[in-house]
């Protein structure tokens, strides 16, 4: 496999032009790798009649695949009761159940509730979001979280279901 590694700053146009030009798909070039700044990003070259299709390795693989190993994902924010949590007022919950209810709204909200028989732990709330950093900031916004009722943790879930065979 060569390996192309291309400066963060290069639009993908020069990228494009940079692969065809000087390695193209008929000399061997298979992927590109973009690097800086602690940002790295693995393209995988697929050659077209006409073109180069640069693409991650998720999406190189539901394209292999004809989107049947796609990856899932949900993150799960379980919400922690904190030392003040005691002192939740009708306003805070109102808050907080307008929050969800927004999220709910753009589509953020796979499921969510209070749980009961796990001490400590208020709740959770399961995000359909396009990527951790994104659920990340939904915890943030979260009102028990924001104004120092609750803490939460974040855990990623790999969704299995009968479209990607449970995983197998």
């Amino acid at each position: 496999m060569s390996v192309i590694e291309l400066p963060p700053d290069d639009s993908l146009s020069s990228v494009v032009w940079e692969v065809c030009r000087n390695h193209g798909a008929k000399n061997g070039a298979d992927h590109v790798q973009r690097a800086g700044d602690g940002y790295s990003e693995n393209l995988h070259v697929i050659p077209g009649q006409f073109f180069v299709l640069l693409m991650s390795e998720a999406d190189r693989i539901n394209y292999e695949t004809g989107g049947k190993n796609m990856e899932k994902w949900l993150y799960v924010m379980m919400i922690k009761r904190g030392k003040s949590y005691n002192r939740v007022t009708k306003a805070v919950i109102t808050r907080h159940v307008e929050n969800l209810r927004n999220l709910d709204a753009e589509g953020k909200i796979e499921l969510c509730g209070p749980l009961k028989g796990y001490p400590g732990v208020a709740g959770m709330v399961i995000f359909k979001t396009q990527s951790r950093e994104e659920a990340e900031a939904l915890c943030r916004l979260e009102p028990l979280v924001a104004e120092g009722y609750a803490t939460c943790t974040l855990a990623a879930l790999q969704v299995a279901d009968k479209e990607n065979n449970y995983l197998l």
